[in-house]
């Protein structure tokens, strides 16, 4: 489930992912909430004070496409990342439409 100001009160966005007894939780890219399942208590990573560049990974995400370039070494993200997460996509798409469970192999 995801949500764009829903009621105009923080957060303005959440996105809910929920799996077979656990959820992750992310609002607003300030928190994070990670409950693993049943029986074990939520891991909450709270991000209000990095700086923007840095939150949204646009940093890391620089220096590591330079280093692929300056180093001749393989990219963190691939041709391959981006197959795969576009299949993974198609598939939550489909569930949704469908309420069947995603079954997701690669």
């Amino acid at each position: 489930m995801t949500s764009a100001h829903p009621g105009w009160s923080y957060p303005f966005q959440r996105l809910e992912i929920y799996g077979r007894y656990s959820t992750i939780t992310v609002e607003d890219m300030e928190k994070v909430i990670y409950a693993p399942g049943l029986k074990r208590g939520a891991e909450e990573n709270d991000f209000k004070q990095v700086p923007f560049e840095e939150k949204w990974g646009y940093v890391e995400e620089d220096r590591l496409f330079v280093d692929a370039i300056l180093n001749g070494t393989k990219p963190p993200v691939t041709a391959e990342d981006g197959y795969l997460l576009s299949k993974l996509l198609d598939g939550i798409y489909e569930s949704a439409k469908t309420g069947n469970q995603l079954n997701f192999r690669g």
